[in-house]
């Protein structure tokens, strides 16, 4: 091929190939990351299903209601390690991942929200957060709030029961961050509060960052 032909040869495929970055780029990046990966694998780019077992990953056990604030919601202000009697959540530590994060400089401000429903599922087998976030639908659709994590720490300030998990299992959200990136932050009950950590949904190599372990929870606020 001359250098000419090759030259508008790749000048054709320029158009499709800045797309494709771009969408790799933007807030549905690890739908379109992880589609790319199946369709190098010659598989089904689109599929939501767990291929080993041909069945849903997710299995829906409660769907919670979350009320309204009419506040906006200082991240720094309210994540704060203190087991204290008197403390509005006892969180016993948080991660350096989730200190970078949310909480670092200004830290993440959240705008108040309108009264909303927030779904629980249980994994039903072992699973990295791909598969996960494909069946929930996408990037897109899984997003939720630092204000509703605090939310449901705050209802199970001891320990007891209610809609997290305190049996040692991790409790999963998917959170953007200050700079816009996808987080998975993840609650366990520790025996005197809360341990609260975070981690990209995607690591540097861009394969998934996390496994995560039948019986975790998982939440979102789209079926």
């Amino acid at each position: 091929m001359s250098e000419n032909m090759l030259g508008k040869a790749l000048r054709n495929e320029l158009g499709p190939l800045e797309d494709l970055i771009g969408k790799l780029r933007g807030k549905e990046g690890i739908e379109w990351h992880s589609a790319l990966k199946r369709f190098l694998r010659k598989e089904n780019p689109w599929e939501t299903i767990n291929k080993k077992t041909n069945t849903s990953l997710l299995k829906l056990i409660s769907t919670i209601s979350i009320p309204a604030t009419t506040k906006k919601f200082v991240a720094k202000d309210k994540f704060k390690v203190d087991i204290g009697y008197n403390a509005q959540v006892k969180i016993s530590e948080i991660g350096d991942r989730f200190n970078l994060c949310f909480l670092d400089g200004e830290g993440k401000i959240e705008s108040p929200i309108s009264e909303n429903k927030l779904n629980c599922y249980k994994l039903a087998s072992d699973s990295i957060d791909e598969p996960i976030i494909a069946e929930l639908g996408g990037a897109k659709n899984i997003e939720t709030s630092l204000s509703t994590i605090y939310f449901l720490m705050q209802k199970q300030n001891k320990g007891q029961n209610y809609y997290l998990s305190t049996n040692k299992r991790s409790n999963i959200f998917y959170v953007y961050d200050t700079k816009g990136i996808l987080q998975f932050v993840f609650v366990v009950w520790k025996s005197n509060g809360w341990y609260i950590g975070a981690n990209c949904a995607t690591c540097a190599s861009g394969s998934m960052s996390c496994s995560w372990f039948q019986g975790d929870y998982i939440y979102s606020h789209k079926s």
